[in-house]
This record gives C-alpha cells, structure tokens and sequence, in this order.
C-alpha cells in the first residue's frame, strides 16, 4: 500500500551545465595532480613515501567526492536542499580513505591480482561514499532507486577504480598523465551520473517548498574554489620536487661522468708513471751497470799510475841527484791519480745508493779510534793550511755497531772540507751521545772557523756536483760530490747530516745515527 504522503510523479531531474563542466574540470584537474603524486611517492621511501601517498589519497579521494558534491549540487528538482554535515564528511572521508588504500598498493608495486582486489575494494569505497552523499541530501522529497542502475553504477565504480590504480603504477610523461586523467574523468563521471541516473525524487505531500539555503551555485564555486586551491599547491609541490630530484640525479649523472674520467685519466697517468718509473729504473740500472763496468776498466790503469808513480818518488828521493823539480812532477802525478781514484770511487758509490745496490756491513767500532783514523786521514791537509785541531770526546758511548767504513768514508769528507776551507784556523771535531725514539744515538759535529755559508745555499748543499758560489769553486775547487755522497751514507744507516752556518762565521756539519745500526735499516 502506497505512502498517502506521497505525490504520485515523481520530480522532473536537470542540470545546470555550467555546474556539471566544473565537476568535471574538478575531478580532471584531481587525476592530474593525483597522477604527479603517485610519481613522486614511487620514488621516495621511507617517511617521505608516506608523505605522498597522503597526498595522493587526499588530491584524488577529495577531488573524487568534490566532484560528486558539485555534480549533486547541478541537479535541479524544482525544489531546494540541503545536506546533512555529519554524513556529507563521513562520504568525504570515506573517499580519501578507500582511495589511500589503493595507493598504498602503487607504492608496494605489486602485480596483477592484488590490482583487482585493490580495485574491487577501493570502487566499493567510492561507490559508498556516493550513496552516503547521496544520503546526506536534506529535501521534502523522498528518494526511490532503479536496482540495476545502481549495480551499473558500482561497476563503473570498481572500473574506475582499478583503471585509476592501473594509470597510478604507470604515469610517466605529461602526455600519457592528460590521456589517463581524461580516462579517469570520464570513468568517475559515468559512475557518478549513472548513480544519479537510478535515483528518483518522490515529492512529500504538502511540502514543495523547503527552506531555502545558499544557492547550489555558490555552494558549488565555493567547493571548487578550495579544491582547485589544494589541487593546485598540492601538484606545485610534486613539481618543484620532481624538478629538483631531476636537477639532483643530473647533478649525479654528471658528477659520476666526471669520476669516471678522472678515474681514467688517473689510470692513464698511473700506466704512463709505471711505464716511467720501469724505463728510469732500467736506465739506471744500465747506468749503474756502465759505472761499475767502467770503474773497473779506470781503476786496473789508475792503480797502475799511481802504483807506478809512489815506486818513482821512492827511487828519486832515494837518488841524492833528484831535482826538486822531478819530485814535484812525481808528487802531482801521484795526487792527481788519487784524487782521480776518489772520484770514480764517489761516483760509483752515488749510483750504487741511488739503485738500491748499497749494502751495509755492521761492525763493531770504537768511537775514538774512528774519529783518529779520520784525522789521520786528514792530518796533511790541515797541517798544509796552518789549521789546528781539537777534539772534544763528550760521548757516554764509546763502541758503536755500525757500517765503520761509511761512516769513517762521512768523517774524513766533513773534516777534509772543514781543513780545506779553513785557513789559520780552528777545526773542531765533538762526539756526545743522546737519547733518541728509544734508542741511543751518536752525534759527531765537525765545527770550522772557515769563511761559512750564507743561508741561500743552505738547501743545496747536499745536492750532487753542488760547488758553491762560483768564487768558492774557482778558488778550492772539488767535484761537489763529498756532502752528497756522506749525507746518502749516513742516511743509509739511519741518521742525517745537517748543517748549521752563516756568511763570516764558520760552519757546523754535524753528524746523527744510531749507536746500533741495523743491517736492514739500508734495505
């Protein structure tokens, strides 16, 4: 039996087509903005995936239910409504929910079946939050339904919702967004006017004038107004991070560019340094191969001059008939010869160290007596120039075990330098012992009241074939090897040689190794 409340004809429906262009803008410009979020929650992880898919949730499910609500508020029935604010939120909130739901599926990338199943609940979702809006409506009329309008109505529904979650997974070029939020707007639309195509509105007898509310038309500007707002700060922020991540991986892309040349051209340049560093290696083998080689074809003839020439100045001094003249010759034969015989020597030795030829040979020695040999050595040359000489013993240590012929070879270069630049004066030699990095080490300082060295050569010094001014080697002469040569020797045996001078004031060298010296340590 009928309601005798009610009119018999139902209420003629219309649309208002300015109102229904502008649902259909909403849920367009939703699906764009949804399709940028899901992009960027895609590429981020952790808390910021999270971020966006909120995001997402809110721009596709707000926009889904803003359209809705705009589209109601298209329809004409001759009548005024309005809608119940408890079940208009409890639809908005129904749509972003369901629609979180299927985006949280884009960001777990899985496959097909979960898709269906994500789709199926998430346009039962949208569905309901239709029918609950549809609910919401406040009016002196009573609302009837056409059955498989309203099954038609959530298979569209589950369509679009599995088409929309299909487009999410896969938005990548503007073009392909435009074409997917098209598909979308026009899914969502078929859905939602398919819905309002099952509804009939049967007039309440006696009450076709409700209460009027605010005009649909403002109403509905006024949704749209917030929701483009939203849409719009919502696809500037997936933008702006979309360009800077961009900017970021090209920064990337370029930076590894840029390390993998250099990586190349470090490679290149280490071939090139190890191709080198093989060739000089070669050459001074070769080179120290050639020196020995020569060394010994000088030294069998030098022997011989200078064996020749000490036989010579024995016999001529043993003849009374010799003149001062012979002895002369024969002396500057046989100092020539030596002196010749020293500086192959010192060459030899020089090549020797730099190819890592050089051995020690550890011994026990006494200080003291090391130190007389070496003055021995150089007794005539500092009695040649009217030097006189003290020594001054201030080391605890006495016995050192070291390579006694390098350092002796060290000692008599520091004192003959010492004799031959000094003149009428003092040449010191000093020895005192110290404590050093646990051990005990041996300082022998060879002090002079020579011309001394001006500070600008201080850093040359000890370099090979280094002479001095041009004065100094016009007036003294020598090779330039023998501070060379001493500093690699005590260098080879663990200590240094330094030095310590100034213009007019006389120079110190002075000598630092370790009382013990270990046969590896030149190794």
């Amino acid at each position: 039996m009928s309601d005798p409340t009610l009119l018999a004809s139902p209420l003629i429906e219309s649309y208002q087509p300015e109102l229904v262009l502008l649902s259909l803008a909403t849920i367009f410009f939703a699906s764009i903005t949804a399709l940028s979020l899901a992009d960027r929650m895609r590429a981020s992880t952790g808390l910021v995936q999270y971020g966006w898919l909120a995001g997402s949730a809110v721009a596709l499910g707000g926009g889904i239910w803003a359209m809705h609500f705009i589209a109601m508020l298209a329809l004409d029935i001759g009548m005024s409504m309005r809608f119940r604010t408890g079940l208009t939120l409890l639809s908005m909130l129904v749509s972003i929910g369901v629609v979180g739901f299927g985006m949280a599926f884009v960001a777990s990338r899985n496959r097909l079946s979960p898709l269906l199943l994500a789709g199926l609940i998430t346009g039962l979702g949208v569905s309901a939050m239709h029918y609950t809006g549809m609910a919401a409506m406040d009016m002196s009329a009573q609302l009837q339904w056409h059955g498989p309008l309203v099954m038609l109505s959530v298979l569209i529904g589950i369509a679009a919702a599995t088409a929309a979650l299909w487009l999410a997974q896969k938005s990548k070029s503007l073009a392909f967004k435009l074409v997917a939020a098209t598909l979308m707007t026009i899914a969502v639309a078929g859905m939602h006017y398919t819905g309002m195509a099952a509804a009939s509105f049967i007039p309440i007898h006696g009450a076709l004038n409700a209460p009027e509310g605010m005009p649909p038309e403002l109403m509905a500007v006024t949704i749209a107004m917030a929701t483009f707002i939203i849409l719009f700060l919502a696809l500037l922020a997936a933008m702006v991070d979309e360009t800077l991540a961009n900017r970021a991986q090209a920064e990337a892309s370029r930076l590894r560019g840029m390390n993998e040349k250099l990586e190349g051209m470090v490679a290149e340049r280490t071939i090139e340094l190890l191709r080198a560093k093989l060739k000089a290696e070669r050459a001074s083998n070769a080179k120290t191969d050639f020196l020995a080689s020569m060394s010994h074809e000088l030294r069998t003839p030098l022997n011989a001059v200078i064996g020749y020439s000490e036989i010579l100045l024995e016999e001529a001094r043993e003849r009374e008939a010799a003149s001062d003249t012979e002895l002369d010759d024969l002396e500057k034969i046989h100092t020539a010869g030596k002196h010749i015989l020293a500086l192959i020597n010192d060459i030899l030795d020089l090549s020797k160290i730099e190819a890592g030829k050089m051995e020690i040979a550890v011994d026990r020695a006494d200080l003291q007596d090391l130190i007389n040999d070496s003055l021995a050595v150089c007794r005539r040359l500092l009695d040649e120039n009217n030097n006189r000489c003290i020594v001054e013993h201030g080391s605890a240590l006495m016995q050192l075990d070291t390579d006694v012929t390098k350092l002796r070879q060290a000692i008599i270069n520091l004192l003959s330098n010492a004799a031959k630049f000094t003149r009428d004066g003092t040449v010191t030699i000093a020895t005192r012992s110290f404590p050093h990095a646990d051990a005990d080490w041996i300082e022998i300082a060879v002090r002079d009241t020579g011309p001394g060295i001006a500070p600008e050569f201080h850093a040359d010094i000890f370099e090979d074939f280094h002479r001095g001014d041009s004065n100094t080697a016009r007036h003294h002469g020598g090779t330039g090897l023998g501070l060379a040569l001493s500093r690699r020797l005590i260098r080879l045996l663990g200590g240094d040689i330094t030095l310590s001078s100034s213009a007019g004031n006389g120079a110190t060298f002075t000598i630092a190794l370790p009382a013990k010296v270990s046969e590896k340590v030149g190794t």
